[in-house]
C-alpha cells in the first residue's frame, strides 16, 4: 500500500511542478516500502536520490516564485 497516493487535490496546475510532485510521491513510496520490507539493501540509495530530488525540485520552484512574482513565496518558503 501506497503511504501516499497521488489525487487531483494535490495539484497545483503547474504541470512541471505537479510532475516533480509525483515523482516525490513515488520516491516517498519506494523508500516506505523499502523500510516496511525491511529491505535495508538499498534504503541509502533510496534516501540519496530523495534528498538530491528534493533539493532540486525546491530550486525549480524558487525559481518560479522569483519568475512569476508569487506572492505567496515567502509563507511557502518557510513552510
Amino acid at each position: 500500500m501506497e503511504l501516499i497516493a497521488w489525487n487531483d487535490s494535490l495539484a497545483t496546475g503547474i504541470s512541471i511542478i505537479d510532475a516533480q510532485h509525483k515523482v516525490l510521491i513515488n520516491k516517498l513510496n519506494k523508500l516506505n516500502s523499502s523500510i516496511k520490507a525491511l529491505n535495508d539493501s538499498g534504503l541509502n540509495i533510496l534516501l540519496d536520490e530523495l534528498l538530491e530530488y528534493t533539493f532540486y525540485h525546491f530550486e525549480t520552484e524558487e525559481n518560479y516564485f522569483e519568475e512569476f512574482d508569487y506572492e505567496g513565496k515567502e509563507a511557502h518558503l518557510k513552510e
